[in-house]
């Protein structure tokens, strides 16, 4: 039996934002809940090797929409949260936090995975991936006060 009941169920994280704004703009009215695996808001992925990784962006500037959108919408987030089991019979999810939830409709838009290198030297510090906010941050990081031949954008 599930713990709760939603109207609209988006897993992912930059589409499932979208996708909770373009159901408020049409006039849903429904609960609806988003889930992502990500510690972050929604947000777009672009900056994150141009504007956001020189600094000349903020952080929030990234995000699909400001964190108080949300809340105003009545959307609720849940970040660093996976579907670990979805039963499209009984219409339910059950998340990595163990939560069982029943849902109207939902839309899955999890994106893709990072492809890791599998080369010698792959595994040296100073090598990174950028898929995420954090990944974006890890290379700032490490790049500060280097000199060096990168240039974002």
């Amino acid at each position: 039996m599930a713990d709760r009941k939603i109207d609209f169920l988006l897993i992912g994280g930059f589409a499932a934002g979208h996708c909770a704004r373009r159901l408020r703009d049409s006039g849903a009215d429904g609960s609806i809940l988003i889930v992502g695996r990500e510690p972050d808001l929604p947000y777009e992925r672009p900056p994150l090797s141009k504007e956001y990784l020189r600094g000349s962006a903020k952080r929030e500037d990234a995000l699909v929409r400001e964190p108080g959108w949300y809340e105003e919408q009545e959307v609720e987030v849940l970040t660093r949260t996976t579907a670990a089991k979805l039963d499209l019979n009984a219409r339910t999810v059950t998340l990595s936090n163990r939560q069982e939830i029943e849902f109207g409709k939902a839309m899955l838009a999890t994106g893709a995975n990072v492809r890791r290198l599998n080369v010698p030297g792959c595994e040296l510090d100073g090598i990174h991936y950028l898929r995420t906010l954090g990944n974006s941050d890890s290379i700032r990081e490490d790049a500060a006060g280097k000199r060096t031949g990168f240039r974002a954008g």
